[in-house]
């Protein structure tokens, strides 16, 4: 049995530390649930926490991120009770699967502060078209010589190009004037990236487009364009429409990063 990393272990005290009694009263999705004959007992654990997260998955799309959190205790609390340690054998691996989504959708609370957008505003990031400065020639042989030296330990499932136009853009990334937000979007990337891997390996798509997303939203899944593009991966209101994803004034799933990412894929 695969032990709960340590470090997850304390992300889900601080997590479940913070949920709120404003949904204490909110319906469980359990009830009922265990009573049906013919699956395993934990063919219907898993029935269950996938019922509460569900419920937690649209009220976090929906904004209410304490009733979220509220749900998505449930959940974890179905498939691992409070005293135990480490969920039972057969629910390992889905109990990681549960512990990583739960993550992902959690991370909506942080990214709707960080653009600013879950009343409709325009993120920060998207507000005016960046513009890099011009580098000079020097920082431009710099960006050459530490391409020649990396490239030889970089794997990539897309060709990679390197001409002078494409240095001329990384020399001028290096800027002070675009490095905090290169940074806050990479450090944001670690939430989806894998994620995006996994459904982009389904959809039979290269891995590397993954990084789409960074150009597009700076990974800011409420993140919304001066023209209304929003999530993500900026899907149109029209085009999400297109490829499933509903969108109205309750819920708008083009801020869901897994169906929003699956909608890209196709």
């Amino acid at each position: 049995m695969r032990p709960i990393p340590g470090a997850l272990r304390y992300a889900f005290v601080f997590f479940l530390a913070g949920v709120a009694a404003g949904c204490a009263s909110a319906p469980s999705a359990s009830r009922g649930a265990a009573t049906s004959p013919g699956p395993s007992p934990a063919d219907q654990t898993m029935s269950r926490a996938s019922a509460e997260f569900s419920l937690g998955r649209e009220a976090a799309l929906a904004g209410d991120f304490e009733c979220a959190r509220l749900y998505f205790v449930r959940a974890i609390d179905t498939v691992r009770p409070p005293g135990v340690a480490t969920p039972s054998e057969p629910l390992v691996d889905f109990s990681y699967e549960l512990y990583e989504s739960i993550q992902r959708y959690e991370a909506l609370a942080g990214a709707t502060e960080e653009a600013g957008t879950s009343h409709g505003q325009i993120a920060p990031e998207l507000a005016t078209e960046i513009e890099a400065p011009a580098a000079t020639p020097e920082e431009i042989a710099s960006a050459r010589a530490a391409v020649d030296s990396e490239m030889p330990a970089v794997s990539s499932d897309v060709p990679i190009v390197v001409n002078d136009a494409v240095l001329r853009v990384l020399a001028a990334f290096q800027s002070d004037a675009l490095h905090d937000k290169i940074a806050a979007g990479m450090a944001r990337s670690g939430r989806y990236v894998p994620m995006i891997h996994r459904i982009f390996a389904e959809e039979g798509l290269p891995k590397d487009l993954a990084m789409i997303a960074f150009i597009e939203s700076s990974f800011l899944p409420h993140a919304r364009s001066p023209r209304s593009a929003h999530g993500v991966w900026q899907f149109m209101p029209r085009t999400g429409r297109q490829y499933g994803l509903k969108s109205n004034g309750v819920v708008d799933e083009r801020s869901d990063p897994e169906k929003a990412t699956r909608a890209a894929a196709r």
